[in-house]
């Protein structure tokens, strides 16, 4: 037979394309359309448009927001479309986005003098002018094109200056008198749209005339007890120089202005202020020319300012919430000279640090969700002499996103039911979802013995099954708004079959060796009968004893651990009605431990001139089936360490003579198991013995004498060999005789003699 496995492709959400990029307040923007439709997952599909402004996050489209294209219609603010689609499995995937500009907005940058001068703009012919400068344009899409323009009026008409297409411009040297005007057209490349800054006169003149310049201060606001900014007074133009300047002030509360003492400097740094107060520079040239700079205003900012609101909870917000949460719910007021800041704090509020360049009212969190507790505020920020003073709102903390979890399945409180063919059925109850990213879909799967099937229009936290003749696994997978998937445990509706539960047949090996895994028990026939799905588990039971189960053993085989002992098994067979079963038992023996053996003679004592006599074995009864080998060990002391003998592999073995005392025993291994046993220990004796000849002088502890016969060893053990000397006629036909000294007379047998003695 064959089988086919269909398997799903990912869902796509398509792309889309505006019919036009640019629209105005007073026309419907274009069109935006479908160019390739949703494909993979699940078909039907469902679409939903979604909108975002500068400065806030994605939403869904409120009316007509759900077909394959989409009509905008009028739009008040640059703005961004996307199309979501939705399979029939509640899979999610968003198109690309495509945005729309307003050419109302667009607008081209100021433009100025770059010195000094700002509104001094009379020059003589042929000096150098200053370079004008400008900024880039803005409102647009971002792509922009400049020229600079030129006319002799300020209504025009307009030329365009060859080359100059750049953020700055500076005129050539003119030489007639009158005036000339500057400007820069910018272009949105994008839309087509052109806006023109305003214009700059250059004034050529033969005289220049008298200008008393003016002045301008860091900060035009002042905190109670500082000192106000300095007052950064311009170079005079024309007339005749030198200049002379005295500086003027007037409070709030008086419309007299005063002269300031020893205030004769172009510079003017005021005192501490007890109020508002006005300031002018005037200025006189040694014509007598006088002039009077422009007149501006220290505030002295005495307000307590009220921050305002943000977060509507005004504390928390609880984790996995809308990430455009810290909103703006009572903006700041009671304030001077003042922007709005914001800080982010990762440590529960004990450090701050500032969100650069954000000056809203309302701060739009990443849309990653954070890994830890991020705790935001606001400040209104005034800025004054001689610093900025931040007043704060309340905090609030946004708390990490939990991780999704999937929740559980039950059927009655349990992984199983059993039920009836053709009965009721029952009811798999889940539990919802958590963490993650709402919302939740939720898919059901059945599993058909190869595969897990998806269930259509199964998009619930529960699940009721249909009618069931066999029994079927179930489970459930939950999708969050991240596009996270998470599974979840499986539960069994088994439908009870008319045959009973037969626990089936296993086999394995008979015998193993000690401390080995004896390997797989394998099933022989299959268990079948009962109802639903098969568990399985594995007992033991060592030399009668009870029956233990085996951890971790559930599958139809197993491969059997490291035994010690003779031990047999056997499997249970539960099915999904709660009936159970065994199978046979098998039985694996384990292999006895060889034995060494005894070694004879146990012990001797030999002359270090004598040869031992022959080890080995009383028998060679080793209790193994293997192969055995042998290697003779040999060690000076009973209790080791002990070293093989070169080429010592028989099962007997011949010491040789020594002058030391020795201790041998015998290794015996087995090729069944690689067992390995030694003997019992064989000991040798040495005593110190050696031949007399007339050249020896013979020690008189053990030396006897009669006559001129001389014996060596005396006294004398049995196994030992016997030396005499006769120091007197040779003889060659003598006999021996040993007779202890209480007359027991000893066989003896002459082995050699010469004419040196016999022994």
């Amino acid at each position: 037979a064959i089988s086919f496995t269909t398997v799903k492709a990912q869902l796509q959400a398509g792309s889309i394309d505006a019919t036009s990029s640019c629209t105005n307040l007073s026309t419907p923007a274009g069109d935006i359309l479908n160019v390739t439709p949703a494909s993979g997952g699940v078909a039907p599909y469902t679409y939903e448009w979604e909108a975002k402004i500068p400065l806030s996050g994605w939403a869904p489209v409120i009316l007509y927001g759900n077909g394959l294209n989409y009509s905008p219609g009028q739009l008040l603010q640059n703005t961004s479309f996307r199309r979501k689609v939705t399979d029939a499995h509640g899979d999610f995937a968003y198109s690309n986005s495509v945005n729309i500009f307003l050419t109302d907005y667009f607008a081209a940058g100021d433009i100025w003098f770059d010195n000094m001068l700002r509104h001094y703009n009379s020059f003589l012919p042929g000096s150098t002018l200053p370079t004008i400068m400008s900024v880039n344009a803005e409102y647009g899409t971002g792509s922009y094109g400049y020229q600079w323009q030129s006319s002799s009026s300020a209504f025009g008409p307009w030329s365009d200056i060859a080359g100059e297409t750049g953020l700055s411009y500076q005129p050539a040297p003119i030489n007639t008198l009158g005036s000339y005007f500057f400007r820069i057209k910018a272009t949105d490349l994008n839309c087509g749209t052109i806006a023109y800054s305003a214009y700059m006169e250059v004034k050529i003149v033969n005289v220049l005339p008298f200008y008393e310049g003016y002045f301008a201060t860091q900060y035009s606001c002042v905190f109670p007890n500082n000192t106000p900014s300095v007052l950064q007074g311009s170079v005079p133009m024309g007339g005749t120089p030198p200049y002379t300047y005295e500086w003027e002030q007037k409070p709030a509360s008086s419309n007299v202005w005063q002269p300031i003492a020893n205030s004769n400097t172009k510079n003017y740094q005021p005192d501490l202020l007890d109020e508002d107060t006005w300031f002018r520079r005037k200025t006189t040239d040694a014509n007598g020319n006088t002039g009077y700079s422009n007149e501006d205003m220290i505030t002295l900012v005495t307000t307590i300012p009220i921050p305002g609101v943000i977060a509507s909870n005004e504390t928390a917000i609880a984790p996995n919430a809308p990430y455009d949460a810290a909103i703006n719910i009572k903006s700041a007021y009671n304030f001077f000279n003042g922007q709005y800041a914001w800080q982010k704090s990762l440590d529960d509020g004990n450090t701050w640090s500032n969100i650069p360049g954000y000056t809203y009212s309302t701060y739009y969190p990443p849309t990653t969700p954070t890994t830890v507790k991020t705790c935001y505020r606001r400040s209104i920020r005034e800025f004054c002499a001689t610093d900025s003073r931040d007043t704060w709102t309340n905090t609030v903390c946004v708390l990490p996103a939990l991780p999704l979890t999937d929740g559980t399945i039950s059927i009655n409180g349990g992984s199983t039911a059993c039920n009836t063919p053709g009965s009721n059925p029952v009811v798999i109850n889940g539990t919802h979802a958590t963490g993650g990213s709402t919302p939740y879909t939720y898919k059901w799967q059945s599993y058909d013995g190869t595969n897990w099937i998806d269930i259509a229009n199964s998009n619930t936290v529960s699940f009721t099954p249909p009618v069931l003749n066999y029994s079927v696994k179930y489970r459930r997978i939950v999708t969050d708004a991240n596009n996270t998937s998470l599974t979840s445990n499986e539960v069994i509706v088994s439908i009870q079959s008319n045959s009973p539960l037969r626990g089936g047949l296993i086999d394995g090996p008979i015998v193993t060796c000690s401390n080995t895994a004896p390997g797989i028990i394998n099933n022989i026939i299959d268990a079948c009968g009962g109802g639903g799905v098969f568990t399985y588990s594995w007992e033991a039971n060592t030399n009668g004893g009870g029956w233990t189960t085996i951890s971790g053993a559930d599958q139809p085989t197993y491969n059997a651990t490291s035994i010690s002992e003779t031990t047999k098994f056997r499997r249970k067979i539960g099915d999904g009605c709660g009936n159970a079963t065994y199978s046979n038992e098998v039985e694996v023996f384990v292999y006895p431990a060889i034995e060494g053996g005894t070694l004879t003679p146990a012990a001797q004592t030999v002359c270090n001139t004598t040869t031992p006599e022959s080890l080995g074995l009383t028998q060679n009864c080793h209790y193994t089936n293997g192969n055995v080998t042998y290697q003779w060990q040999t060690s000076a002391s009973p209790s080791g360490p002990w070293t093989n003998i070169f080429g010592a592999t028989q099962a007997f073995y011949q010491p040789k003579a020594s002058n030391n005392s020795s201790y041998y025993r015998l290794e015996v291994k087995s090729s069944v198991c690689n067992a390995v046993a030694t003997s019992t220990i064989a000991t040798i004796n040495v005593n110190s013995c050696s031949k007399v000849n007339p050249s020896v002088n013979i020690l008189e502890t053990n030396l006897s004498v009669k006559g001129d016969m001389k014996l060596y060893p005396n006294p004398v053990m049995k196994g030992q060999t016997i030396n005499i000397t006769l120091n007197g006629g040779i003889n060659p036909n003598y006999r021996v005789q040993l007779r202890s000294i209480d007359g027991r007379v000893y066989n003896s047998t002459l082995e050699s003699s010469s004419n040196k003695g016999l022994s």
